[in-house]
């Protein structure tokens, strides 16, 4: 079921609301741009797909998340740059089951983009994407096939993983954004629109 038959920007509301620690900042720049600062622990933001200036429906099959995602600050320490976005079925944190989160880490362990189903086990879910002496991409496509295959585009690179998440049915449906304590990120120019069936890039992993 598609939910969209063309591009549709993703417009940012004001006066969203913080999930995770309260003195998270969710700055909206404008309406195609917003900022995520966490300072002494995790935090973010979720935001219902009719305030995004999305339908509310209950299906992302086949659709394409297109978006850019910056880390504006380095951290010192293990961890370093931590954060993504996380889509699907309630507006709560990502320590809450029932969504679908893509995030970046610099940890030595596990350096890379990762697919994981959301909630405290998350771990079980765990797809460590990026080989570890490559960079974050600022520019990002989520691919959501019909068979539950999710594809993540970023730069020259593909990685396939299958049924990542519960993305298909949704009773209220949302796009969250996420960082780890002391990083900040900024999200622009997100559009959603259906997929067409071509994927034209270099590698796939």
């Amino acid at each position: 079921m598609n939910f969209l038959g063309h591009a549709t920007p993703v417009t940012f509301p004001g006066g969203v609301s913080v999930v995770g620690h309260p003195t998270t900042q969710c700055l909206v720049r404008s309406d195609n741009v917003l900022e995520i600062h966490a300072h002494g622990a995790e935090g973010g933001v979720s935001i219902a797909f009719e305030r995004l200036n999305l339908p509310s429906v209950k299906s992302l099959s086949n659709q394409v998340l297109e978006f850019d995602l910056e880390f504006l600050v380095k951290p010192d320490g293990d961890v370093g740059r931590h954060g993504g976005i996380y889509y699907g079925n309630h507006q709560s944190d990502r320590q809450t089951k029932g969504n679908t989160c893509l995030d970046w880490i610099d940890r030595a362990d596990d350096r890379g983009y990762r697919f994981y189903e959301t909630g405290s086990d998350h771990h079980l879910s765990l797809n460590v994407l990026l080989p570890r002496r490559k960079e974050p991409i600022n520019h990002l496509k989520i691919i959501i096939k019909d068979n539950g295959e999710q594809i993540l585009v970023a730069g020259d690179d593909i990685w396939k993983v299958r049924n990542v998440g519960p993305v298909h049915l949704l009773d209220k449906p949302c796009l969250g954004f996420w960082v780890w304590p002391n990083n900040q990120i900024r999200i622009s120019n997100f559009v959603v629109r259906p997929y067409t069936g071509k994927v034209k890039k270099k590698s796939i992993f």
